[in-house]
């Protein structure tokens, strides 16, 4: 009886170390799946355009707006100069 209850023990002593060996590995594993890199798409995201943009036209033309704006709110001051701060 004693010899039966001694080999129970064994074989569950056996088993427990067993299962605990496994969820250590299993641990690790995981763990050591957090340091993995994330997978990269294997297609670039870059996109390149073979347009040919006249930029110096768009600034000219901005430019031209611009000085265009500028004068339109001279004009504008210029004709309410005499009467600021008269009131």
């Amino acid at each position: 009886n004693e010899a039966v209850r001694t080999q129970t023990y064994n074989t569950l002593l056996h088993h427990l170390s067993t299962m605990y060996k496994s969820v250590l590995i299993v641990a690790a594993i995981a763990s050591a799946s957090a340091f993995v890199p994330a997978p990269r798409p294997a297609v670039s995201r870059t996109a390149v355009f073979a347009e040919d943009v006249d930029y110096e036209a768009q600034f000219t033309k901005m430019q031209k707006e611009a000085e265009e704006r500028l004068d339109d709110k001279v004009e504008e001051l210029m004709k309410n100069i005499e009467t600021v701060g008269q009131n």
